[in-house]
């Protein structure tokens, strides 16, 4: 851009040159030749003089028309440098390592309290008990116990939690398994079938009120069914908890003193 400028300044500087030199020479040998007539001086100076003009004015446009050439040749080196300096800085970006969503991070058990307080009514009084959190021998469930309550093992898949009396026929058994196609609807078959032999061929009757039914955080499609026999009533309950199903088996006093204490156990059992 710049040597194109230079040219075009030493073309206008030697058009002037020479039209002054045009001029000098023009004026002396109309002097010599035409000294009787200064009109026509007159005039010849106006010509030239025009002349120049419009030689200045062309070589002004020339240079005009050559710096809006450069300046548009500029802005798009600018254009083409960014673009260039975009393009090299996304790679950089692609090649950032980018987390695997297949890949899952382990993330630490929130650890239950050691301790939570229990309310139940016993048939007679309304309580609240200190419980305490008790890991199945068997089986990879906890629960949370209640004073005069002890969890045992029975055999693999089949726990007891016993009220402490001298008898042992008060308690309630506990199973638990993987929740996968037909665990529940089989859980639930099983339980009808076991309350009718335990009740010598009696139907058992659908719990159909919830404050009887286990509930709380992440329980769902409880179902509970009961039936009575000589030494108490039985109820039989099934239901879906972080991935397992429970099924219980709740052998009563005639009192039903403990069935609510059972029920509020059973609703803390969680899987490990």
């Amino acid at each position: 851009m710049k040597n194109k400028l230079n040219l075009l300044y030493v073309m206008l500087a030697t058009i002037l040159l020479l039209a002054a030199c045009g001029t000098s020479n023009s004026g002396n040998g109309q002097t010599e030749d035409k000294k009787d007539d200064p009109i026509n001086d007159v005039e010849q100076d106006e010509n030239d003089a025009l002349d120049e003009r419009d030689t200045e004015e062309e070589i002004e446009k020339e240079i005009e028309v050559e710096i809006e050439k450069d300046t548009a040749e500029d802005n798009k080196e600018v254009t083409n440098n960014t673009e260039n300096e975009t393009t090299v800085e996304n790679p950089s970006t692609e090649n950032e390592e980018v987390p695997d969503p297949t890949i899952k991070e382990e993330v630490e058990d929130v650890k239950q309290p050691e301790t939570i307080v229990l309310s139940y009514n016993d048939g007679e009084n309304n309580k609240s008990k200190e419980a305490e959190l008790t890991d199945s021998d068997e089986q990879d469930y906890s629960v949370y116990v209640l004073p005069l309550y002890k969890l045992t093992s029975e055999e693999p898949g089949r726990d007891s939690l016993y009220f402490n009396d001298d008898t042992g026929s008060i308690f309630m058994r506990i199973e638990t398994m993987v929740t996968e196609d037909g665990t529940y609807d089989y859980a639930l078959e099983n339980t009808l079938v076991l309350l009718e032999a335990s009740s010598d061929s009696e139907a058992p009757k659908e719990i159909t009120d919830t404050a009887s039914l286990p509930s709380g955080e992440n329980i769902k499609n409880a179902k509970g069914y009961i039936v009575n026999t000589e030494t108490g009533p039985v109820t039989g309950f099934v239901f879906e908890k972080q991935g397992i199903v429970v099924k219980l088996t709740i052998f009563d006093s005639p009192e039903s003193k403990h069935f609510e204490a059972f029920l509020r156990m059973a609703e803390t059992i969680q899987g490990k």
